[in-house]
């Protein structure tokens, strides 16, 4: 395991396989890891301050991706099987609960040690990506006003669910009416969403104006030599600020360019379906800049 990049994915996500075959056409060894692990009844083990997760010990890991965000939601992720025969199944949902505290603890410790992507820290602002945008506000780097209403029958425009994604939890698109929703004062009938994955845009969508986060299926590819660089800048300027190493910015294009969203959770099945394998690449590069050159706070 030494050494190795270790690539904890969703269920039946494709991500993973693609990252590890190009980490190993570069010549890099790579562990694919099942994140839900202790759900589906795999040990994952944490003793002073190691990790070990299904057999393999992460803490000897180069850099570990964590697929998505993990927020330990106190709720279940589905209410089917909570009700047996009118009875909360409470032994089910304890059992739920406990792991999910399980994965988000091992990453917290793994995060300590070893150069983690989507560590615990990342799951805040997926879930909540209003402050995510008062921070880039923060900052200084320009950000489309928003406000947060409730969502009413079609509505025009861009509207985003107020909660973000995680590995437990899908926003509503679009929020269903009367649910807490944030909408954005842009005029654009169209704008560009932008991965990133390190310092580095690795795929880029031209997105019609609807609820966000964007499905990246639903746009048109920008090739990187059209991708206007004041978009790609702004872009990665936003991400390191945020520290997130991968993120999907939805940016409105032209003379005063603003960001209008940001993913810190970006579902990267659907990138690497939409965009192709450019998306693997780019995450692979990353793992192995974060392997050769960890962040001094885990040196």
């Amino acid at each position: 395991m030494r050494g190795k990049i270790a690539l904890l994915g969703l269920p039946g996500s494709p991500v993973t396989a693609a990252v590890a075959a190009a980490l190993e056409a570069g010549g890099r060894g790579a562990v694919r890891l099942d994140l839900f692990a202790p759900l589906a009844g795999k040990p994952v083990t944490i003793a002073s301050g190691r990790v070990t997760w299904e057999g393999c010990e992460l803490s000897a890991a180069g850099a570990v991706l964590a697929e998505a965000p993990v927020f330990p939601w106190p709720q279940p992720g589905s209410l089917e099987g909570v009700l047996e025969d009118g009875v909360p199944a409470r032994d089910r949902v304890r059992r739920d609960r406990e792991g999910r505290s399980l994965v988000a603890s091992a990453l917290h410790v793994l995060a300590g040690e070893r150069p983690v992507v989507n560590p615990p820290g990342a799951a805040h602002g997926a879930v909540a990506p209003a402050a995510v945008l008062d921070d880039l506000a923060r900052h200084g780097l320009p950000v489309t006003p928003w406000r947060m209403d409730a969502a009413a029958p079609g509505t025009a425009g861009w509207v985003a669910d107020a909660a973000g994604r995680d590995a437990w939890h899908q926003p509503a698109r679009p929020p269903a009416a009367g649910e807490p929703a944030l909408l954005f004062d842009a005029a654009a009938d169209a704008a560009i969403v932008v991965l990133v994955a390190g310092n580095a845009v690795v795929a880029a969508r031209r997105i019609p104006a609807g609820p966000l986060p964007a499905d990246p299926g639903n746009g048109d590819p920008v090739p990187a030599e059209e991708l206007p660089g004041r978009l790609a800048e702004l872009a990665v300027r936003a991400a390191a600020t945020v520290r997130a190493p991968v993120c999907a910015l939805t940016v409105i294009a032209g003379e005063d360019s603003r960001v209008l969203f940001i993913e810190t959770g970006p579902d990267l099945a659907a990138w690497h379906a939409a965009a192709g394998e450019g998306v693997a690449e780019g995450l692979a590069r990353m793992l192995v800049s974060l392997a050769d050159n960890p962040p001094e706070d885990n040196r």
